[in-house]
């Protein structure tokens, strides 16, 4: 985007002000990190990995919007906790729950990938269920769920389900996933955990090990002796506009 707009080929376009400076719609707080970025790669050994910067610490998602926006970041972010491929998961069941706590800044929770286990001749009908809290008591509290995405999970194969509408996630919060299914096999997951330890993490998001639920009734089946296995998949999220 940038280097489109200051090629000179939109030079009667380009924003200026009364003495022919131009002009940058944000502020130099936002501004400047990534001009200090973009003259590093310019004068640095091409070999060198140069990190992108993440911003002012009380302003990064209005730095990751402005970046989304001027081409430099991926217009989503993913968590990714595919630890095992999907055709080699042993283990599944018709439904798998688990926690995710944003760290310090708030999402928006755009899509689920996840599969069906190997042994399921076709795609199954999955629903994810979102909540805030901790996932222990949320699961006797239906009420407090809400219906976030209705799709078909394939078996042994990455599949994407997105969700109705983007789910806010609070900065610090503990929230509850449940993907429910019609099948005894219905998600596949992976291998197995402790009640608290982390699945998978990002520098934004956390995953915490999750429980699965022998019942074709959702919220049923949790019950009986606590396992615990790690989710395999992905999250895909943005960062919240504001704080």
């Amino acid at each position: 985007f940038l280097a489109a707009r200051f090629s000179g080929r939109w030079e009667q376009e380009v924003d200026r002000d009364e003495e022919g400076r131009y002009f940058i719609n944000y502020s130099p707080e936002l501004f400047l990190p990534l001009l200090d970025f973009l003259g590093a790669r310019e004068t640095e050994d091409p070999a060198r990995d140069i990190a992108l910067p993440v911003g002012p610490d009380n302003q990064r998602p209005q730095f990751q919007a402005m970046l989304r926006h001027l081409g430099i970041l991926p217009a989503v972010s993913f968590l990714d906790c595919v630890a095992t491929p999907y055709s080699d998961l042993v283990n599944c069941d018709y439904g798998l729950a688990f926690e995710l706590t944003p760290k310090g800044n708030a999402l928006n929770l755009l899509a689920v990938e996840a599969s069906a286990g190997c042994s399921v001749t076709a795609p199954v009908t999955a629903k994810i269920y979102i909540c805030q809290g901790t996932l222990m008591r949320r699961l006797r509290q239906r009420d407090e769920w809400q219906v976030a995405a209705i799709g078909n999970l394939r078996p042994g194969i990455a599949t994407r389900i997105e969700l109705l509408e983007p789910i806010r996630l609070q900065a610090n919060t503990q929230h509850c996933l449940y993907i429910a299914t019609n099948n005894c096999c219905g998600i596949a997951f992976g291998g197995n955990s402790r009640g608290g330890e982390v699945s998978g993490q990002s520098e934004d998001l956390a995953i915490y090990s999750a429980r699965s639920a022998g019942s074709a009734l959702h919220f049923s089946g949790f019950e009986g002796f606590l396992y615990w296995h790690h989710f395999n998949g992905r999250l895909e999220y943005t960062l919240a506009d504001g704080m």
